[in-house]
């Protein structure tokens, strides 16, 4: 039953048309489905009325509940953890209008189409990665970054400004001082910067008074520009799931001295 048209007057009206989007790429017995719970209360904010939950929605699970909500990159819930692609539309009304739980129709696996997701950002697509049972079409031969290895190396001999295309990607600098300015903060973006050669090395927020460091919670750069403590010179810096700061971890050893700006 179509619940918008329930109770209304006979005759013609406006047309009504529905178009189920297809989340996943190729045929469909290469993908792992699964039908799971769905809290009441769950909404989509960019669908009318709101208490209808569109196709692609990436969806989390709360760890108190066990139930799937929409995905929510800065909860601390279960749910900032993207589980699964809702894979058919599904009204969260019963026949009286009223919100109850229902079993939505998932996606717990496969090739998934990024055009048809809704809601998937950086930190879903590496979240997604990491539980090792989806691919993204656009991304095939993508890795999870950072724990195991980088997605890809970059050697850089200037100046460079990092892109968020770069995410993942371990950069080094081999000749002459090189200041790799990091691109503007979102969730989900992580990279890696190692230093080749004698010369100094800095990471700079395009931001500023963003990057979270050594004694430092608001600083605009770090670098390797101490003598002896140039070569080897290598940071994660990571922006955090809020998307409001950048994460520093050194990988140089307890002894390397990072240099801090303010």
């Amino acid at each position: 039953m179509d619940i918008s048209t329930y109770g209304a007057f006979p005759g013609n009206g406006a047309i009504s048309e529905s178009l189920e989007a297809q989340v996943f790429s190729g045929p469909s017995n290469l993908q792992l489905f699964g039908t799971l719970p769905i809290k009441s209360s769950t909404t989509d904010a960019g669908s009318t009325p709101t208490s209808f939950l569109r196709p692609g929605l990436v969806m989390g699970k709360k760890t108190s509940d066990g139930l799937l909500y929409v995905y929510a990159p800065t909860a601390v819930d279960g749910t900032e953890v993207a589980y699964c692609i809702l894979a058919e539309g599904i009204s969260m009304l019963n026949a009286s209008a009223v919100a109850e739980d229902k079993m939505g129709h998932v996606l717990l696996g496969g090739i998934i189409k990024a055009s048809a997701i809704l809601n998937l950002d950086n930190q879903a697509r590496r979240q997604l990665l990491l539980s090792g049972r989806f691919f993204i079409d656009d991304d095939l031969q993508s890795k999870p970054a950072f724990l195991g290895l980088p997605l890809r190396e970059v050697n850089k001999v200037a100046d460079y400004t990092v892109v968020a295309a770069d995410n993942g990607t371990l950069f080094t600098a081999s000749t002459g001082a090189v200041n790799f300015t990091l691109p503007a903060i979102a969730q989900g973006l992580a990279f890696e910067f190692l230093n080749l050669v004698d010369a100094n090395m800095t990471v700079t927020s395009a931001e500023g008074d963003n990057i979270v460091c050594q004694n430092d919670i608001a600083a605009d750069s770090v670098a390797f520009s101490t003598a002896s403590f140039k070569i080897g010179g290598w940071v994660q810096v990571q922006a955090n799931a809020a998307g409001t700061k950048w994460y520093v971890k050194s990988f140089a050893g307890p002894t390397a001295t990072v240099t801090v700006a303010t």
